[in-house]
């Protein structure tokens, strides 16, 4: 890529941030004792005094499509902090997770990221070039894991798995944010680079690299969902009678998979898993969260939810059952099933109007959901900037600059 940004004195306030969220995140992590926690909120800060002294309003209150639900999201959870008499501190404590994060992450995207032509381009380019910097680091980070591992106990994080210790210059406990941004960058190549040269190809499959070496299941999941979306949304553009086609071949592969597969046999280890996932999690034992999901489904629908932190509590750090970090599963067993809906609106509301109808945007609503499902994702600064950037400043300020895809 080419580089069409000057720097400025904005350009190298916003290169700090993204340098200290995407560049020294995991080194913080390794030779210090800050955690991630600690580490956002230091940078939530430094944004928002960024937004003092930048000579932007503090935030740009307008037609926003991921205000009302976000708005409705924050009141909902008053009314459940309120109805379940939880503590004024586990309050602000969740507001600060759900809804400031994403309010700060959509000030920095939009205000400083977004500010103008330079610094919208410089922005892209730190992301890309970003990618090129993953490729040395997960090299290392493959042929040395014991080491890492050994770096991770001395300095007193959880012990981590080697197979987990593949997080890039990211943070350790945030790894999914980078193949997440993989999966991000795909789809803006895809849908946003007039040009499908060598180039392109080149990039897509720098992206399958970078997921590969962090072996991320969901990642190469998601990679591949992506390039089926587009695929179909081209095909659909040049077949005669599209819902017909699309009819017809929905049919033909139900009818294969019923004629290949033994239905009885999947059903018998289904229920079998189920009865697993019980046992496991009732004697307090670690849960897949995807087990989780068989046992949502064979249980009464949570409406309300149980309260703030039911799930797992920051502060004590104790776990209703461990099934991992999760934004559904917290957000269902916290504030219920509203929760998730308001949490879906919200999802939909950060993707930008100009690509909601297209499998670009189709997308981006299906990778924030996967992720949601082993991340929670409101509270993750790093993630929620990427999401911001990409999904919503990125196609209204790229179609307002009319700037050239590289």
């Amino acid at each position: 890529m080419r580089r069409n940004f000057i720097l400025t004195q904005s350009v190298l306030l916003n290169s700090i941030i993204l340098s200290a969220l995407f560049v020294m995140g995991g080194a913080t992590q390794l030779f210090s004792h800050i955690s991630i926690t600690k580490t956002n909120i230091l940078i939530s800060m430094g944004i928002v005094f960024l937004q003092f002294i930048s000579g932007n309003k503090l935030y740009p209150f307008g037609n926003k499509n991921y205000l009302f639900p976000l708005s409705f999201l924050c009141v909902y959870i008053l009314l459940s902090a309120f109805f379940h008499h939880s503590s004024v501190l586990y309050c602000i404590a969740y507001l600060y997770l759900l809804i400031a994060i994403p309010l700060i992450s959509s000030m920095f995207s939009e205000k400083l990221l977004g500010k103008n032509p330079n610094c919208f381009e410089f922005t892209k380019y730190f992301f890309y070039a970003l990618t090129i910097f993953q490729i040395p680091i997960l090299l290392l980070q493959n042929a040395f894991p014991e080491i890492l591992s050994s770096l991770t106990w001395q300095y007193s994080l959880n012990i981590i798995d080697t197979i987990d210790l593949q997080f890039g210059s990211f943070f350790i406990k945030s790894d999914y944010t980078l193949t997440m941004l993989m999966n991000i960058l795909l789809a803006n190549k895809l849908w946003q680079s007039e040009k499908k040269n060598l180039t392109c190809l080149l990039w897509i499959l720098l992206f399958l690299l970078v997921i590969i070496m962090t072996n991320s299941k969901i990642g190469v999941l998601v990679f591949f969902v992506v390039i089926t979306i587009y695929l179909i949304e081209k095909a659909l553009k040049h077949i005669r009678f599209s819902p017909v086609f699309l009819s017809v071949l929905i049919v033909g592969i139900i009818v294969i998979l019923i004629s290949t597969l033994n239905i009885q046999s999947i059903i018998d280890q289904i229920f079998h898993e189920m009865q697993a996932i019980d046992y496991r999690a009732n004697k307090g034992l670690q849960v897949s969260r995807y087990g989780v999901l068989s046992q949502l489904l064979s249980s009464k629908i949570n409406f309300w939810g149980n309260g703030i932190f039911d799930y797992y509590n920051y502060f004590f750090k104790t776990w209703k059952f461990y099934a991992g970090h999760s934004l559904w599963l917290t957000v269902y067993f916290e504030i219920g099933i509203i929760g998730v809906i308001l949490t879906l609106w919200f999802f939909w509301g950060i993707i930008h109007p100009s690509i909601k109808k297209s499998g670009e945007g189709v997308s981006y609503f299906f990778i924030l959901v996967m992720y949601s499902f082993i991340s929670v994702l409101l509270s993750d600064l790093g993630a929620m900037i990427i999401i911001f950037f990409f999904l919503y400043t990125y196609p209204s300020t790229n179609k307002c600059f009319l700037t050239p895809q590289s």
